[in-house]
């Protein structure tokens, strides 16, 4: 009864780990690739919204490339048969965007 219990846990947070990095990288990188970023495309005159957009895009690519991978590692590595529900990737996702916000809030308080 333990083991299944210890077994479900492990495959839920193998099951969020591709969007909770996703949401991690994908926040984090577009806060700080928005600073490097979005004064030189306004510059070019465009608006901040498509430097946005432009940040969102990358920040996107790069978290699903590094999320994508460390998933598929923890289901070698920790053997988890089956693939992510709906919900883990919700969870995931939710969980991976705030931890940046969060940040972002605690160090601009």
């Amino acid at each position: 009864m333990k083991y299944k219990i210890i077994n479900k846990l492990k495959e839920f947070l193998v099951g969020i780990s591709f969007m909770t990095v996703f949401g991690i990288i994908d926040n984090g990188g577009l806060f700080i690739g928005m600073d490097a970023i979005e004064n030189k495309i306004i510059s070019m005159g465009y608006s901040s919204l498509v430097a946005a957009g432009i940040g969102n895009a990358f920040s996107d690519a790069i978290g699903a490339l590094c999320g994508g991978y460390i998933s598929n590692k923890l289901y070698k590595i920790l053997k988890i048969n089956g693939s992510r529900t709906i919900i883990q990737q919700t969870i995931g996702v939710v969980i991976g965007c705030m931890i940046p916000v969060i940040i972002l809030m605690l160090l601009t308080k």
